[in-house]
Order: structure tokens, then C-alpha cells, then sequence
């Protein structure tokens, strides 16, 4: 078997697309006729074509009799029938055989189970149930986010949308109310307008009457105008009368008012020589007042000097009695208590004793 190492995709066109070819292809056909053997989904295929197409600066395509393929899928058929090629342990070359002997029971089990293609499964159910996690945790994540982000939102909206019901339903409401509002005003403005219909016809009929009761008022003004003129004039008669007497009353008065006048004045004149006489008076008073004070201040200094000299002398006079009541007790052959009273010798020993 050849094997061919390339570093890149593009070393497998020839001379890199720079000759004109720009793509690369390789086909496998495969004998699929024996069923029993063959791969699951391919039992009514007689031959199996594979076929990838590499092209410079482009994709790589991968047919199956065909159709189009993906990687995976053409890995997966090649698996299905025992056939690894990223793991090729179904064929195994002559440096290799020592290797194969030398393997561990496990490895050997990894080996038997890829040529049997049951590894394929396997890797399947591994692969599945990696996936199967990763959905999980998207699943997760988006029921998280549902209940954290969304539900809130779907609440808040369903909120929304009934608010919103509510709100024309409020606004029909309004606006049925609104046009029986209007109806009734319609309404009741005609049954204004006839009552003011009405009303007017009787106004109109006051108004006429009104007239002529006010031509009777006033022609029965101009008789009162006229009264009234002569009423002023005999009135302007008599107030020419009484203010003739009245300015004669005013000249009386004017001339009585002139001599109460004088009278002022002279009572004023008499009344300043009289207030001078008062404050000279009045001064001569507040100075006798003072040497009153002063003569009264020495009277009671002086009492009180007396007041001691007569304690002093009572005083004296005491002791000149006690000395004197004493003498004569002496005198006698007796003597004196504490009191002053005239004891014997003996009745003074006895009351010492007892």
C-alpha cells in the first residue's frame, strides 16, 4: 500500500492550481453485492461509489453514489463496515504484527470491536450523550432564561394586553356615554329653547305692559317736576329769609366772641403775675422745707443722745438703790440675796445648805 503525506490540501492539486487544474479528485466503488455484509441503508445498491473533490482556494465535497455527504457521514460508513481509516486496525501491515501481539486485553478489545464495527456504535452513544449534555445545558439555560427573562416579559405583556382591553373598554364606555351625554343635552337644550320661547312671548307681554305703565309714571312725573319747581322756589324764598336773620344771629355772636376775647386776654395777663408769684412762693417754700429736714435730722440725733444718757442714769440709779438697801442690811446684821432682799446671816447659811 502507497501512502501519500501532505501538508496541505492544495499539494494534492496538481502543481497547486498553477497549471490551469484547479481541483483534485478521488472515487472508491465498492462491491455491495452481498447484502448480509453490506452497509445499513445500502442493501438495494449493487455498488457503493465514494467520491471527494478537493478544489484550490474552495471547499471539499464528499459524494456517496451521488448524493451529497458530509465528513462525518462518510467516516460513519466506513465505520459501519469494520473500516476505521482514522484508526486503521483492519488491515494490519507485517511491522505492525508485533505491535498487535504485544497489545493489552483492552486494546485488543478496542481492536476487535472496531473491526467488528461495534466501536462505531460506541462512539456514537459517547458522542450522544455529549450532545445529549451540551442540549441539556442549552435546554437549561433556556428554560432559565424563559423563566428569569421571558415569562416576566409574558406576564408583564399579558398584564399589557388587559390593561389594554381594559382601556377600550373604558374608552367605548366613554365614548358611549360621551353620545348620551350629547343626546341628552340636545335634549334638554330643546326643552330650554321652548321654555325660553315661552318665557320671551311672556316677557314680551310684561315689556308691554311695563310701557305703558311707564308712560302713566311718566306723565305723572312731569306733574311732580312741576310741583317740585314750585316747592324750590318758595323754599329758596324762605331760606333767603332765614339767612338774613341768620347772618344777624352770626354778627351778635361775632361781636360777643370779640369781648370774651378781650376778657381772654386779660385773664391771661392776671394769670402770669399770679403764676409769678407762685414760683417765688413755691421756691421760698422748698427752702424752709429743707432747713426743716435739717433742723428735724439734729432733733432726732439729739433724742437719741438723750434716749442714752436717760438708759445710763436709770442704770446707775439702780445699782444705787441695790448698793444703799445693802448698806442698811448691813447696818442691821443682815444681808442680801440675789434679788436684793434683806436675809440673815443664818438664813443665808441654811438655804447655802440645804
Amino acid at each position: 500500500m502507497i501512502g501519500f503525506v501532505s501538508g496541505q490540501l492544495q499539494d494534492l492539486v496538481y502543481k497547486q492550481g498553477q497549471a490551469g487544474i484547479n481541483k483534485a479528485t478521488v472515487t472508491i466503488t465498492f462491491d455491495n453485492k452481498d447484502k448480509k455484509h453490506g452497509p445499513i441503508g445500502y442493501h438495494h445498491c449493487d455498488e457503493i461509489t465514494i467520491r471527494r473533490q478537493i478544489i484550490v482556494n474552495g471547499r471539499n465535497s464528499y459524494t456517496i453514489n451521488g448524493s451529497t455527504a458530509t465528513n462525518s457521514k462518510v467516516s460513519d460508513f466506513f465505520r459501519s463496515v469494520g473500516l476505521n481509516v482514522n484508526n486503521p486496525h483492519f488491515l494490519i501491515m507485517q511491522g505492525r504484527i508485533t505491535k498487535v501481539l504485544n497489545m493489552k486485553p483492552h486494546e485488543i478489545l478496542g481492536m476487535i470491536e472496531e473491526a467488528a464495527g461495534t466501536k462505531l456504535y460506541e462512539a456514537k452513544r459517547i458522542l450522544t450523550i455529549n450532545t445529549i449534555n451540551k442540549k441539556q445545558t442549552k435546554v437549561d439555560e433556556i428554560e432559565k432564561l424563559i423563566a428569569e427573562d421571558i415569562l416576566p416579559q409574558l406576564h408583564q405583556l399579558q398584564k399589557d394586553k388587559q390593561n389594554y382591553l381594559d382601556y377600550n373598554n373604558c374608552d367605548r364606555e366613554i365614548e358611549r356615554q360621551e353620545r348620551k351625554l350629547t343626546a341628552f343635552t340636545y335634549y334638554a337644550s330643546l326643552l330650554n329653547a321652548n321654555e325660553c320661547d315661552k318665557q320671551a312671548a311672556e316677557k314680551a307681554e310684561e315689556i308691554e305692559v311695563l310701557g305703558r305703565e311707564l308712560q302713566e309714571i311718566e306723565a305723572v312725573l312731569e306733574e311732580q317736576q312741576s310741583d317740585l319747581t314750585s316747592a324750590e322756589d318758595a323754599k329758596k324764598l324762605r331760606h333767603l329769609e332765614a339767612y338774613s336773620k341768620l347772618e344777624e344771629g352770626v354778627a351778635t355772636e361775632l361781636a360777643k366772641i370779640e369781648a370774651c376775647d378781650e376778657e381772654k386776654r386779660e385773664c391771661k395777663e392776671s394769670f402770669g403775675e399770679t403764676l409769678t408769684e407762685y414760683e417765688e412762693k413755691r421756691k421760698s417754700l422748698d427752702a424752709e422745707i429743707k432747713e426743716m429736714k435739717k433742723k428735724e435730722a439734729a432733733l432726732i440725733k439729739w433724742e437719741n443722745e438723750i434716749g442714752s444718757k436717760e438708759q445710763a442714769f436709770k442704770t446707775a440709779e439702780e445699782l444705787a438703790i441695790k448698793a444703799r438697801e445693802k448698806l442698811n442690811a448691813v447696818a442691821q446684821g443682815m444681808t442680801t440675796d440675789d434679788s436684793g432682799n434683806a436675809i440673815s446671816v443664818e438664813e443665808q447659811i441654811t438655804g447655802i445648805i440645804f
